[in-house]
């Protein structure tokens, strides 16, 4: 797989971002490097690693990369779970791990 292809942005990565950041999340881009996920986001003490796909593709072209899956299994190793976001429907996720993490 070519650098180039690794870190291709999905068409709606900006909008994602700008939407948390707007919703009070902290957000860091992580999709220029090497983490396989495309960002961190915080709020109320939780960080979360997140990928990013386009929900207005299809199913086939949404999926994980190798790469991505890789990565993805390092983190669950350590008991991280990356949260997939496709659009606004998704953002709910990280409000109930948010919520989550203050409660307990």
């Amino acid at each position: 797989m070519s650098r180039y292809n690794r870190h291709r942005r999905d068409g709606n990565h900006s909008a994602v971002l700008s939407d948390l950041e707007a919703l009070g999340f902290g957000v860091w881009d992580t999709s220029q490097t090497a983490l396989g996920i495309d960002a961190l986001v915080v709020k109320a003490g939780r960080v979360t690693p997140v990928e990013i796909k386009d929900g207005r593709l299809s199913r086939s072209r949404r999926e994980l990369t190798e790469h991505e899956q890789a990565m993805h299994a390092k983190f669950l190793a350590y008991g991280v779970r990356v949260e997939v976001l496709t659009g606004p429907d998704d953002y709910e996720v990280l409000g109930r791990a948010a919520r989550g993490r203050r409660e307990g």
